[in-house]
């Protein structure tokens, strides 16, 4: 069993909403049992059943376009973590709340970008709803790479596929995602943001500065000490409409795994 077979989400804690928004009843705690990836949606899905207004078909994409390996290693190890963030995230956009999801890195390598492709693997397969993926990761993006985009930098939301995802990269994130998101809220009632490593959360990122970013799910090593993990946390916090969480990572290997992203597929 490797490092990343033993990936797990853990602690993952609520804070109070809404009461009229369904939330799923169960906590999410420890390691979970393995089990096998959950499959692509069809094609037929109704997710595509909408004409997309503002979105290309991805053409530049692999003809035998897949998931990275990695989404398998993960799900391997959390299937069960994975699907009750995706539940969480679903059911806060059923009900129009915290629907743009940022996903940030306590410190590079600790594995932001993967975390982030698993759970939008799930969100796929699940087939709830269509899902915009936004690269907000400047310092390491990695997204479109693993995502076998290629050609020009993804400057308008494409189609991936038929997962009933899209995909766009931008360079200036608060400015260009505040935009992005005004144009196609009504279609993506799902949002998620890989913004990276927050490499000093006392210097507010330009995504929760500008009160782009509603809900923040922190990705960070399990055996981070606690009182660095709280600045993190606290300032977050601050920043966010809602802080959903932290999905914990182990260190053993995992760095060494995904140094360069183009190892992570």
């Amino acid at each position: 069993m490797t490092a990343l077979d033993r990936t797990f989400i853990k602690a993952f804690r609520r804070r109070e909403t809404e009461s009229d928004c369904p939330r799923p009843t169960e906590q999410v705690s420890g390691e979970f049992a393995a089990e096998g990836a959950p499959p692509l949606v069809d094609s037929d899905s109704e997710i595509d059943s909408k004409p997309d207004a503002d979105v290309v078909p991805l053409t530049t994409t692999s003809p035998d376009w897949q998931w990275p390996a990695i989404c398998d290693e993960l799900l391997r190890g959390a299937t069960e973590g994975f699907e009750s963030v995706a539940a969480e995230l679903e059911a806060l956009a059923a009900c129009g709340k915290k629907s743009l999801v940022a996903l940030a890195g306590s410190q590079t390598g600790v594995g932001c970008t993967s975390v982030y492709l698993t759970l939008a693997r799930t969100l796929a397969a699940r087939a709830a709803q269509p899902v915009l993926l936004i690269e907000a990761n400047r310092s390491r993006p990695a997204l479109c790479d693993q995502l076998q985009v290629v050609g020009p930098e993804v400057r308008s939301p494409r189609k991936l596929g038929e997962s009933g995802l899209a995909i766009v990269s931008l360079d200036d994130a608060a400015a260009e995602i505040s935009n992005l998101v005004a144009r196609l809220a009504d279609e993506y009632p799902l949002i998620l943001i890989d913004a990276g490593c927050i490499a000093d959360p006392m210097d507010a990122p330009a995504l929760w500065a500008a009160g782009v970013v509603g809900t923040t799910i922190l990705v960070d090593f399990d055996d981070r000490e606690s009182g660095q993990r709280n600045v993190v946390v606290e300032s977050l916090a601050k920043k966010s409409d809602m802080f959903l969480g932290v999905i914990e990572t182990h260190r053993e290997d995992l760095g060494a795994e995904i140094a360069s992203p183009r190892m992570m597929g």
